[in-house]
């Protein structure tokens, strides 16, 4: 946010990281450009996720991916941790994926996703990417997977 002061950030969800989080942002000096929304509905989260440039999902495990999903379908470039679960799926021509490393090196490579989607060509080149993807990840798209891979 140190490069773009027009920049903003809206964690959604609750969490046990919350209160960190907000002392984070605070100790930085970004408190006022950081919007924490605690828990919202789905109608409310998926407004957030049209309204959005960009989309981080900075998890290192995968539980529920949805969000990854979500904003390829909605043509939002995504930054992600490469859990080697999910993100084997993903290009690095519509998503910044980051390579687990040390905390330090990790950080970094969450900073140059952001400052690559910062570019607004780029994002909307890489969102409009994300889209035209989105397709491949559907449960019909899928189901065809598994009948080829077992000759059902």
């Amino acid at each position: 946010m140190a490069k773009n002061r027009d920049a903003r950030l809206t964690i959604v969800g609750k969490g046990p990281d919350r209160e960190r989080l907000m002392r984070i942002a605070a100790e930085k000096g970004v408190a006022d450009r950081v919007m924490f929304t605690g828990k919202v509905s789905a109608e409310e989260y998926m407004r957030l996720m049209r309204e959005a440039d960009a989309v981080v999902n900075a998890s290192l495990k995968e539980g529920a991916v949805t969000v990854s999903f979500d904003s390829m379908t909605l043509g939002k470039p995504l930054i992600c941790i490469d859990t080697t679960g999910y993100t084997r799926y993903f290009s690095p021509d519509y998503a910044a994926i980051v390579k687990i490393g040390s905390r330090a090196e990790t950080i970094a490579g969450l900073a140059r996703g952001i400052d690559r989607v910062s570019d607004s060509a780029e994002r909307e080149r890489m969102g409009s990417l994300a889209r035209e993807m989105a397709g491949k990840f559907s449960w019909e798209e899928r189901g065809r997977e598994i009948n080829l891979k077992f000759e059902i």
